[in-house]
């Protein structure tokens, strides 16, 4: 009996303790959970009133405060000209669209093959909405249908026609002999 009495004590005095007053708790960190949050969602890319861009996400994250959207999962973008006309698809793990500009970040296993059939490999892209260029600063890998090139960067057009690969080396199939006669 004399336990038990020790027990309920301390059970009694555990629950008098005081409570964290709740002006408290709304000073402690928040937990950054977003503001919308959608899955297999459709976002369109535009930049003064023309569609630059189709994204196809499986999991998607917007925050207001920060003026960003989050992809997670899966990532597909379709590009188009200032014409309309569809020149490159996008395809990446995951990434994030800055709501003002509407330049994109993708990340993991990215590629892009436009509709010419050149391919791009890298592991972060970005797209510059304004200037409609794709950038990378890590390693590529750029195939066409003669070569293969690997390279430190990259900046290209949507259509990868025009691009710049810096300290650029890889393989070519072409018969330099037919291109000098």
């Amino acid at each position: 009996m004399k336990y038990l009495f020790i027990l309920f004590s301390l059970w009694l005095l555990a629950s008098c303790a005081e409570k964290t007053p709740p002006a408290a708790l709304e000073d402690a960190p928040r937990l950054s959970l977003p503001d919308q949050e959608s899955w297999n969602t459709t976002l369109i890319i535009s930049y003064d009133g023309r569609k630059s861009g189709v994204l196809k996400a499986a999991h998607v994250l917007k925050y207001l405060k920060r003026k960003k959207t989050y992809i997670r999962d899966s990532l597909t973008v379709d590009f188009y000209d200032d014409l309309g006309r569809h020149t490159s698809v996008l395809t990446a793990r995951g990434g994030e669209v800055h709501d003002n500009s509407q330049d994109m970040l993708a990340y993991g296993r990215v590629v892009v093959v436009s509709d010419s059939g050149l391919t791009l490999r890298t592991d972060t892209l970005k797209w510059d909405n304004k200037k409609k260029l794709i950038l990378s600063h890590t390693p590529v890998m750029f195939i066409t249908r003669y070569d293969t090139l690997y390279g430190d960067t990259f900046v290209s057009d949507a259509r990868l026609e025009n691009y710049t690969i810096n300290n650029a080396s890889g393989v070519s199939y072409r018969n330099f002999q037919e291109i000098a006669e």
